[in-house]
Formats: structure tokens, C-alpha cells, sequence
């Protein structure tokens, strides 16, 4: 199978997985609990079958919308809300049609900002989250993490592996893009190619000066590791230098 872009993986090989996948993650629930006022409004990125705002929903949290750019993606979280009380619908995070500052609270979890495959279009997602979010609003984010997942092995002698396949080919791509090394539950042979598509892994001493182009600021971050002893960091400063394992959590406001 030709995959050309992201979109094509999740409308075809990661589809089921992603549709289908229910109740929200520990660490997932931590911060949303921690950080998320319950009366809304809040807007979910990268929805797929609704597992996020669902949960949500059974928690007690009220206005809950969400997205995709997959539009069998939210057929199926339809059908989950019968009584359609998310507001799910099919757009593009880097082109949104929600109003200026209609959300109090945005969520961009499941990754989907290093599922965004250039710098450029990760710009305007983050710049389009900043633009629906209301003055004083609170945005949350997850991303892949590079320092985590570096240090694994087999994934280090991947990269190893991968940096001499890029430098025969003259490939100048940044050794934070990697091909999905997984598809469909399978190893992604092409990946030792170096074929795409890639996704972003995100360092830590980048978060400010990413978040903060865009004009938000960060109140907490931590990882999946941090979070499991029931601590979020005050910033990316004091973040760095820790052991790090699994996703990064951003927790970002929108100034007044």
C-alpha cells in the first residue's frame, strides 16, 4: 500500500484502531481532571472515534465538541453520542471554521501536533488552536517525546540505523522525523528505508520557543512519568534534565 500522507494512514491501515479505541488513558485523565473546567466549552483536535470527549462526557463534562480530518472517523464517534450532545464535526486543524475565540478550552491530545507532517502546517495548527481559543483560555496538549524514546533501545540503534540511511541519500531531515515504525499493529518494514510518512518527536528545550510563537504560555508541563507520581512541572526548565518516559504533556494559557 502506497501511503502518501498521515491522512492516508488513519483512513486506512490505523483506522480501526483509532475508531474503535475507548476510555481515556491514566495520564490523560490526570490532566484533564487537574486542569479542565467541567462547564466547557471545550473543543477536542484529532478526535478520531470520539474516545477523549466521550470520556469526557461520562465524567461530567458539559459542551464538548470535537474534530477530525478523517469523516469516517466521526461517523463513527457519532454513532457513540446518539443523543448528540458532542458537536462532532470534519475539519482540518490547520484550517479550522470555528469562530474567533469560541472555545474557553481546547485539546490537542493523541498527539496530534507530531502527527502533523511539517513545520510549516504544525505552525498553523497551533496558530488556528490559539485563534478559537477565547482570551484567558486554557489549551492542552500531548506530544511525542524524542528524549524518552531515544534512550529505548532497539529504538536508539534505530536511529543510528536511520541517520546513516539518511546521510546516503543526502536526506537533511532532522533526525526528530521518523517513519511510523508500526503500522496496523505490524513492523513497518519500509521504515528501515527511511520511506515515509514521518511524525514528530518533540525535545523539551524547544516547547517555549514553539508554544510561545504562537502567543500562548506554559503553565505546567511533565511526562507520563512525572505524572504517574502526581506531578506536573512549572516549566520546560524545570522539566529538563529529568527522566523522561512516555507522552509530554503542555498545559498552555491564552494571555488576556
Amino acid at each position: 500500500m502506497n501511503l502518501q500522507n498521515n491522512k492516508d494512514v488513519y483512513s486506512t491501515v490505523e483506522f480501526n484502531q483509532w475508531a474503535h479505541r475507548a476510555a481515556l488513558l491514566p495520564a490523560e485523565q490526570f490532566v484533564i481532571e487537574k486542569y479542565v473546567d467541567r462547564a466547557g466549552p471545550a473543543l477536542e483536535a484529532g478526535t478520531g472515534g470520539g474516545r477523549i470527549v466521550l470520556g469526557m462526557r461520562d465524567l461530567g463534562y458539559q459542551r464538548l465538541g470535537g474534530f477530525d480530518f478523517v469523516p469516517d472517523f466521526i461517523k463513527e464517534a457519532r454513532t457513540k453520542d446518539p443523543e448528540g450532545r458532542i458537536d462532532f464535526r470534519v475539519a482540518d486543524a490547520t484550517r479550522l471554521e470555528y469562530a474567533d475565540a469560541s472555545y474557553r478550552q481546547v485539546l490537542y491530545l493523541q498527539q496530534i501536533l507530531s502527527l502533523i507532517e511539517s513545520d510549516e502546517m504544525r505552525q498553523a495548527a497551533l496558530r488556528e488552536s490559539f485563534r478559537v481559543l477565547a482570551p484567558g483560555g486554557l489549551a492542552l496538549f500531548s506530544l511525542l517525546s524524542y528524549e524518552a524514546r531515544r534512550h529505548q533501545f532497539p529504538y536508539n540503534m534505530f536511529l543510528a540505523w536511520n541517520r546513516a540511511v539518511r546521510g546516503l541519500h543526502g536526506d537533511r531531515r532532522g533526525p526528530q522525523y521518523w517513519p511510523w515504525l508500526k503500522l496496523g499493529g505490524k513492523f513497518n518494514w519500509p521504515a528501515l528505508l527511511d520511506r515515509g510518512p514521518y511524525v514528530y518527536w518533540f525535545r523539551v528545550g524547544e516547547l517555549d520557543q514553539f508554544f510561545g510563537a504562537a502567543g500562548y504560555r506554559i503553565e505546567a508541563v511533565a511526562s507520563v512519568r512525572q505524572i504517574e507520581s502526581g506531578r506536573m512541572m512549572n516549566s520546560c526548565a524545570e522539566l529538563e534534565g529529568q527522566p523522561l518516559a512516555g507522552t509530554l504533556f503542555v498545559v498552555c494559557r491564552k494571555p488576556t
